[in-house]
């Protein structure tokens, strides 16, 4: 069974921008503001208001004297709306700095033998004030080094390593 979204799917229609729109639209309750906010051409607010009333089937928001009050259906989405854009802004698009002293994470060094023998006690000995809960896995390098570089299993490689030029 296939658990990822197609093309046909009505999640796999909206956008991360279109939750964006109706997050301002529930802040501010206006069109105008909504696409200041957002920095947009109030018609192009209005187009991703249009798409996200097609999506729920719902008004979303009505015109009243007092600005654009949401739906009951608005109401109910919000709180999802506005979950799944508090992952998304800091769980993909917040960037991280890495702090030593507050990482657990494990580096995977490749290092030959003898890299491995005089390396890896320098490497912990100097973790152990700035990065206490750090740990570090010596990999041997291998003739995949290239491909498991790419592919993050060693962090790091350490010492010489012939060059082969092809024939």
């Amino acid at each position: 069974m296939n658990t990822l979204p197609t093309s046909r799917d009505p999640a796999a229609q909206l956008s991360f921008f279109h939750l964006s729109v109706f997050e301002a639209m529930m802040k501010l309750k206006s069109v105008t503001l909504a696409a200041n906010e957002l920095e947009l051409p109030q018609s192009s607010l209005s187009r991703n208001l249009h798409t996200l009333r097609e999506h729920f089937n719902d008004q979303l928001f009505i015109r009243t004297r007092n600005g654009m009050i949401p739906t009951s259906v608005a109401q109910s989405i919000a709180k999802g709306v506005e979950e799944a854009l508090r992952i998304y802004r800091t769980g993909l698009c917040e960037r991280r700095q890495f702090d030593p002293a507050e990482s657990e994470r494990n580096f995977r060094i490749a290092a030959s033998d003898l890299g491995q023998y005089y390396m890896m006690p320098l490497v912990r000995r100097h973790s152990i004030d700035v990065a206490p809960d750090v740990s570090f896995t010596a990999v041997p390098i291998g003739r995949t080094l290239i491909s498991d570089l790419e592919s993050g299993r060693p962090t790091l490689r350490s010492g010489a390593t012939r060059t082969f030029t092809p024939m």
